[in-house]
């Protein structure tokens, strides 16, 4: 009996799959809800539009499906609904600038770049037609696997996070529901009972995904490295190589573990790692270091680059301690450090930077050293009195990437217009970012330098914690000519006794901009409520005098060139993610593993639920159903309509079967089916139930059958019957 609306049901079950599929597209971009909403009514509209047009011609359905596509994409871009000849060219235009946003930028694309969105849109309405046209147009719902897969496997190669295994999950178990239920529309199947006919095989999936939902929280997880530890137990360490790959981790999470101990008569405050003067569009991180002998801290230190004798200094004491936990690279020193006591291992001072890393990959836990540094003190007029920069350095120091949207220089000219100098537009961005911008200081934020991290950060969430606000001040001053990189380091000690302790809550990251004759400088945009108060030279009025400010150029200290090794750098810059990438991999194995398995599955199951019927009529019928379909999967002729005899004398000629006792097995199966079908009812004994299913086992072992293949004949439903 045909199922009443059976045709809207396999268009909409197709719809909901694909859709579920679609969503591991969401983390490609910033507007991922939105995204999902659209897609969803593109899918309903697209479902309807082809379930209709298949009632009068198949193609007539497609050539509406895609007239459907191009209006709805069209609509998001145009915001009308009527196609012309110049939102045509719109479109056009707007979809190819979306392929260049989607080859530079890196994910989740920010929605200051709706041609992305667009471009996204049709992608994933064009995915929608081909799986409708695959599963229904065509009949072939098994081949909308494909379609699955290349969804899944787009999301898994492009995005950088994890995807979420439930909506895998789903997807497979409504494909396995449309092939089920292609079986059923048949009119083969034995069971009365249809909705237990579509959810039978979904079982499988549904088992298989709890599985690899399962597996992560029984496979250990290694030790995560970074500064501040593994949020718990102190004797996992605390390594530091980028310093700022888990900066919010380590403000955020965990024991708040004493790293460095202190004595000095100097200001305690900002005691810096690492400088991270590279900015690649993806992350800031540390330029790569010269760490020949030359660069030894048992030769005397570089002067600070661009520091000439008319800003004030005076020299300080400092005497350090690091705690036995604190495995870093890079060694803490206040700036400007002029001389260091000499301690184990091969440590190297960047000429540039001014800071310390280990050539040998040793770490300084334990370390305790003394050193001397210069406070310096620049003053307002000197930095106002700066010359504009050119040169090697300037060019290097504000140089971007050049795929930078256009948000930031528009930003950074808006909220430094009015400022005659660099000084003045520096103090804007700091003013900007701390009181005028709306911006809000929160750890709850997600971690990120990236360039779409950053631009959805200064225009719309606004909400980050001190990385989002000294990597975006730093794009933003080399956005206006100014150089700039970040610093990563400690802020604000606690003070016990005669010794200040700064710990992994202390952590901050923070600008440095370049002004010449003064050199690198300190500003914070950081909110006051987690760094405090400004500098001074950038409190009050920003123009004390008038001065000129001439065009001159500023030649950079010599730097080498050639750039280290770093195996232990790269080893654990990985070693967090390694894991959880790991058993993502490998969860994503086992589901490609179950697709492959599903159809060896289904087959095996339906089998099962066949001969697992105790009425005689039932098992008479699931017997005459697996005749069926293991002569097809053996490659045996079989023809409609012959009776139950017919069927035997066929199956003995067309098998070969030589054997006596095979020959008397399948007779007693086709005699069994013969007098169920004919006499009257009668109770079915276990003794003959297990005799019957006996014969047909023996039968089965004789047969040339591929059950054992990954896509048995009998489920082939493009093969002629």
């Amino acid at each position: 009996m045909k199922w009443p609306g059976i045709e809207l049901l396999r268009t909409l079950l197709t719809a909901v799959c694909v859709w579920l599929a679609l969503q591991a597209w969401n983390g490609f971009t910033d507007q991922g809800a939105e995204f999902s909403l659209q897609v969803a009514a593109g899918a309903l509209v697209i479902a309807l539009i082809g379930w209709f047009g298949r009632a009068r011609h198949r193609w007539l359905a497609l050539a509406a499906q895609v007239l459907a596509l191009v209006v709805l994409v069209g609509h998001f871009v145009t915001d009308a609904w009527v196609p012309t000849l110049t939102r045509g060219e719109l479109l056009w235009r707007t979809l190819v600038d979306g392929a260049r946003v989607a080859r530079s930028q890196p994910t989740p694309v920010p929605d200051i770049y709706p041609e992305f969105t667009a471009l996204l849109l049709c992608l994933a309405l064009t995915l929608l037609v081909a799986g409708d046209v695959v599963a229904n147009s065509t009949r072939q719902p098994a081949a909308l696997g494909f379609v699955l897969l290349l969804i899944v496997s787009i999301a898994a190669a492009i995005y950088i996070h994890s995807l979420n295994p439930l909506y895998v999950v789903g997807s497979g178990a409504l494909w396995l529901a449309l092939v089920a239920l292609a079986e059923r529309q048949r009119g083969e199947g034995s069971d009365p009972h249809p909705i237990r006919a579509v959810l039978a095989p979904t079982r499988l999936v549904v088992l298989a995904g709890l599985a690899a939902l399962a597996l992560p929280t029984l496979v250990p997880q290694h030790a995560r490295s970074g500064a501040g530890g593994d949020g718990g137990t102190a004797s996992a360490g605390n390594r530091l190589i980028n310093p700022v790959l888990n900066l919010k981790r380590d403000l955020t999470q965990g024991a708040d573990l004493d790293l460095v101990f202190a004595k000095t008569d100097a200001d305690p405050t900002y005691l810096r790692l690492s400088v991270l003067d590279e900015f690649t569009g993806v992350s800031w991180q540390p330029s790569d270091r010269e760490l020949s002998i030359d660069n030894s801290i048992s030769n005397a230190f570089p002067s600070p680059e661009g520091l000439t004798d008319r800003v004030s200094s005076s020299p300080r004491s400092w005497s350090l301690q690091l705690s036995k936990q604190f495995e870093t690279t890079w060694l803490p020193l206040p700036y400007a450090t002029s001389s260091l006591s000499q301690i184990p291992g091969q440590w190297r001072v960047d000429p540039s930077t001014l800071d310390v890393t280990s050539a040998d990959g040793r770490t300084a836990a334990g370390y305790d050293y003394q050193l001397s540094a210069l406070t310096l003190s620049p003053t307002k007029q000197q930095l106002v009195a700066s010359p504009f920069l050119t040169g090697p350095m300037a060019q290097r120091m504000t140089r971007l990437p050049d795929a930078m949207p256009p948000v930031f220089r528009t930003t950074a000219r808006r909220v430094t217009r009015g400022a005659l100098n660099d000084f003045e537009r520096a103090v804007k961005l700091q003013r900007w970012f701390r009181e005028g911008g709306g911006f809000t200081y929160s750890t709850a934020t997600a971690p990120g330098t990236g360039i779409g991290a950053l631009a959805n950060f200064i225009t719309i969430n606004k909400v980050g914690y001190c990385e989002q606000f000294a990597t975006s001040m730093a794009v933003l001053a080399r956005e206006v000519g100014i150089p700039a990189r970040v610093v990563v380091g400690f802020l604000r000690p606690a003070q016990r006794d005669d010794t200040w302790v700064y710990s992994s809550h202390d952590l901050h990251a923070w600008p440095e901009l370049f002004f010449g004759g003064v050199g690198w400088v300190r500003f914070e945009p950081t909110p006051g409520s987690r760094s405090g108060a400004v500098p001074s030279y950038t409190q009050g009025n920003l123009r004390p005098t008038s001065v000129p400010t001439p065009r001159v150029s500023v030649r950079p200290s010599p730097k080498p060139t050639v750039a280290p090794p770093a195996p232990v750098d790269q080893g654990t810059q990985t070693q967090t993610s390694g894991t959880s990438t790991g058993l993502w991999w490998l969860a994503g194995a086992l589901g490609l593993a179950g697709l492959l398995w599903a159809p060896r599955l289904v087959r095996a199951a339906r089998r099962r639920h066949r001969l697992s019927h105790h009425h005689g009529t039932r098992l008479a019928q699931g017997l005459w159903d697996e005749l069926h379909d293991s002569s097809i999967d053996a490659g045996l002729r079989w023809t409609k309509g012959r009776s139950p005899r017919a069927v035997n004398r066929e199956l003995i000629v067309a098998g070969a079967i030589t054997d006596h006792q095979t020959k008397e097995a399948l007779t007693g199966v086709t005699t069994f089916i013969e007098r169920e079908r004919y006499d009257r009812p009668r109770e079915l004994s276990e003794q003959t139930r297990a005799q019957v299913l006996a014969d047909f086992a023996r039968w089965e072992e004789s047969l040339r059958a591929d059950n054992a293949k990954w896509w048995p004949r009998s489920l082939r439903l493009w093969r002629r019957r």
